[in-house]
């Protein structure tokens, strides 16, 4: 009887340090965070991305791949930003994520894709010629790669969020004419009469941080909403990250335990300059990343922790319409087409014009669209770290969807991480003839549709 008491009171005993062993690691639960970084310059020409006829003949700073992934113990997620263009066209989000997930066992649906969109990188990773397709062979690997990294590198970490809205240091490219019309460009083109920008932009920087621990240096994460196509405007043929670039480097520079991702927000409607040059802050592509850092630094000291560590995340596949009004054209589209490969982009758009096309790239959008069915479906991605929100918008979305997002967003912040692929331009960007909503291969008011699938999914999360 006193042996069986006894080891009734052994098993008791290692009973109770079990316990105790599982409230300690209950302790300990709480968010992890790695980070993964890996260089993707081609040693060789590419052509490169965003405006047409320019081939790299060199590199003015480095390309890469960075993944930031995160886990509550329960859930991982994991964030990429790409210095390309954009990071989801066609196939692509499948082959990246096919990849990803083979080398992390992370799900698929909890891999998030963005881009920079510096116009100054490799071409979309759709081209035929073999350069191109070595390039994506290596992004692909790369991402991979970056992703493996990001997992080995998991330290526990406290999270912090600071946010600042900045003031003249993007601006709307939609503009009001002094004859009531409004004028909208991507090539930064003055014209008589501007006297004011159509609508205030979304400025809001928001600054997300992982202080670590064990030793591994702290990870920054820096959500802004841009055009980065300096180098673009200064006619450069090398390779650059553009001011994402020339920020990070600032950043690393100055504090050695740091470790920093940009994630390029809504900016289908953005640029880093004004055409009032009243407003204009005239910096350069360097002088604008170094600005960028030294601002990120200040709010830096602003930082926060954010409530609640839980990580939870959805996808829906939402229907797009494919705008077909301009099918009629199809021959003159054509034509255009075919100049703006043989003439270049200036000698056809002039000729367009006779058409009534805005420029040589609506009619390359016609080609295009007439090739294309009725509707496309296309994954929309949400997630959450704790009261902190995101969305993966598969599109160049305009800032003020996102401001549309943000303010009707459960959360306490909402941040977009943008894949950068194809315009979603807003209702009224229709009405005024814009650029983008002339190239856009969706029909007016699919933006305010997916702007709401989007509050319903960040809903659903929390």
């Amino acid at each position: 009887m006193k042996k069986t008491f006894i080891i009734l009171l052994v098993i008791a005993m290692l009973l109770g340090l079990c316990a105790c062993g599982g409230g300690k690691t209950e302790e300990k639960a709480g968010l992890q965070a790695g980070f993964g970084r890996v260089n993707i310059t081609p040693q060789y020409p590419v052509p490169m991305a965003g405006y047409s006829g320019r081939v790299s003949d060199g590199y003015r700073d480095y390309l890469y791949v960075t993944c930031i992934a995160v886990t509550d113990g329960a859930e991982t997620v994991l964030m990429y930003t790409m210095d390309l263009l954009n990071a989801n066209s066609g196939s692509m989000p499948e082959e990246f994520r096919i990849a990803i997930n083979a080398a992390t066992n992370v799900p698929m649906d909890h891999i998030f894709m963005g881009a920079t969109h510096t116009h100054s990188s490799g071409q979309y990773l759709l081209n035929n010629d073999s350069a191109s397709k070595q390039f994506k062979q290596e992004v692909v690997s790369a991402a991979a790669q970056a992703g493996k990294e990001a997992i080995a590198d998991l330290a526990p970490c406290q999270f912090l969020i600071a946010q600042e809205n900045l003031e003249g240091m993007n601006f709307v490219r939609h503009y009001k004419i002094a004859d009531g019309t409004y004028y909208g460009s991507n090539y930064g083109d003055p014209t008589p009469g501007i006297e004011g920008h159509a609508y205030e932009p979304d400025n809001q920087l928001t600054l997300l941080k992982f202080d670590r621990e064990d030793g591994k240096k702290d990870i920054l994460y820096v959500g802004w909403q841009a055009h980065p196509d300096h180098a673009y405007a200064n006619g450069w043929t090398t390779l650059s990250a553009d001011f994402p670039g020339a920020m990070r480097a600032a950043l690393e520079f100055e504090d050695e335990n740091l470790l920093v991702g940009y994630y390029g927000g809504a900016s289908g409607d953005l640029n880093t300059f004004s055409e009032i040059k009243e407003l204009n802050h005239g910096l350069g592509m360097m002088d604008y990343g170094e600005k960028l850092a030294e601002i990120v630094t200040e709010v830096m000291a602003k930082l926060k922790p954010v409530e609640g560590t839980t990580i939870k995340a959805t996808t829906k596949v939402h229907t797009f319409e494919i705008d077909h009004s301009w099918d009629h054209m199809i021959v003159q589209a054509r034509e255009i087409s075919t100049l703006y490969n043989t003439k270049g982009r200036d000698y056809a758009s002039q000729e367009g014009y006779k058409y009534g096309f805005s420029s040589s790239y609506q009619a390359n959008a016609i080609v295009n669209r007439a090739n294309m069915g009725a509707t496309e479906d296309r994954t929309l991605g949400a997630f959450c770290i704790g009261d902190v929100g995101f969305i993966e918008a598969k599109c160049e979305m305009f800032s003020t969807s996102a401001k549309y997002v943000k303010e009707n967003s459960p959360f306490s912040a909402t941040l977009v991480i943008a894949g950068n692929s194809t315009y979603m331009p807003t209702e009224e960007a229709y009405d005024w003839r814009t650029y983008e909503a002339d190239t856009s291969n969706f029909v007016k008011g699919s933006a305010e549709k997916m702007n709401e699938e989007f509050v319903a999914m960040l809903k659903s999360l929390k």
